[in-house]
């Protein structure tokens, strides 16, 4: 494309680089390469092309933890989507925004981030996109209690998902409903979803959905008393987390292996981890990892005798 000096492939290009690494969950090596994209569109005047590198870069965002960036970069997508009249994008854009809402606790206007993106996805027939904006809802209905309604979003996505051959649909959706069954403490069937999620995700190379998965099997271990288990995939997931840059990865990994290290009596190990986990929850603003890192570290210090420490750690989980 340089060698014919074709601009607009070469930003295509560019991008397409930048999203091969965004699906691998190797979020920070993809921001430079849809910045890079972007300086192209911007200076051919390319609003779709730009829409698109910004929309990217608000998805990175997100994945790193830096949430409050992610929103203010969808925004400036969605003014160039809806000026360029690509209704799929503005629908992507509103997804991206409805995540980071959730992020930030902000559960109201994450819930409407994402319905609007499900109808826009419904009408304009986009159903792999309509399958993602389904699971980031029903996650938001299980985070608030509502697991009837979660379970049925999960189902209708993993029926899509199977309908039009989209396996990482279906990976996430076995994720998702392993969830479930964990909150409903039927900790066997969640293992099995879980593992089942980690094969295909290995399968693929999805360091992100591998990490997810691993994190989740860690706390189910937890629950089965499987402790040395538990800490072998924590740790798996930590490894994965920091090799990708992936910070939220990385603080739910620590979250992970201070709740086993708390069961096996390495109190003060367990408060490394907490403390290092509820740093980076901190800077990325994900109230949701805070308040339960924060209550770890109560529990930790709890054990120890340290009962002043523990009310602060206590207090902080309750005003977050």
């Amino acid at each position: 494309q340089r060698a014919i000096h074709f601009e607009r492939g070469v930003s295509n290009t560019i991008g397409n680089l930048g999203g091969q690494l965004l699906l691998l969950g190797r979020y920070g090596e993809a921001i430079p390469y849809y910045q890079q994209s972007l300086q192209i569109d911007e200076r051919l005047g390319r609003k779709e092309g730009a829409s698109l590198d910004l929309g990217n870069i608000g998805f990175s965002q997100n994945g790193l933890g830096k949430l409050n960036e992610a929103l203010a970069t969808f925004d400036r997508a969605l003014v160039l989507a809806r000026e360029s009249g690509s209704k799929k994008d503005e629908a992507d854009w509103h997804k991206g925004k409805g995540s980071a809402y959730l992020g930030l606790g902000k559960y109201d206007l994450a819930r409407e981030q994402y319905r609007s993106a499900i109808e826009v996805y419904e009408k304009a027939g986009l159903k792999q996109q309509m399958t993602e904006a389904l699971e980031d809802e029903g996650n938001l209905y299980e985070l608030l209690g509502d697991t009837a309604s979660a379970e049925k979003d999960f189902r209708r996505a993993m029926d899509i998902s199977r309908a039009i051959g989209h396996p990482r649909g279906v990976t996430n959706c076995l994720t998702l409903l392993g969830d479930l069954e964990w909150r409903q403490k039927r900790y066997d069937q969640a293992a099995a979803l879980y593992q089942e999620a980690y094969s295909r995700a290995k399968d693929s190379d999805d360091r992100g959905g591998m990490a997810g998965s691993l994190i989740s099997l860690a706390l189910t271990f937890r629950d089965q008393g499987r402790l040395d288990e538990g800490m072998s995939k924590a740790q798996q997931a930590l490894e994965l987390a920091r090799e990708t840059g992936a910070s939220l990865t990385e603080a739910r990994a620590l979250f992970a292996l201070g709740e086993l290290e708390r069961r096996t009596k390495a109190e003060e190990k367990a408060i490394g981890e907490y403390s290092a986990g509820l740093e980076i929850a901190q800077k990325a603003g994900q109230t949701e990892l805070e308040w339960q890192l924060a209550y770890g570290n109560g529990q930790a210090m709890e054990s120890l005798g340290r009962n002043d420490d523990a009310l602060v750690a206590y207090r902080q989980a309750v005003t977050i």
